[in-house]
């Protein structure tokens, strides 16, 4: 998701964590995954995405 900036610059638009619930709950999951990360979880935790992505292989 893109939006115009001040500048004239698109830059990529965080979603707020309530976001994510709402498009998660929307959906039929049946297993969801969470982790306490920055924006980008590839370099936050590296270790605990592995572990997750292992453990749903």
């Amino acid at each position: 998701m893109f939006h115009e900036s001040t500048s004239g610059v698109n830059k990529t638009k965080q979603s707020h964590p309530e976001t994510q619930e709402t498009m998660r709950d929307s959906l039929p999951c049946e297993d969801v995954r969470t982790l306490n990360t920055s924006h980008s979880m590839f370099l936050s935790a590296l270790d605990a995405l592995v572990t997750h992505l292992d453990d749903i292989a």
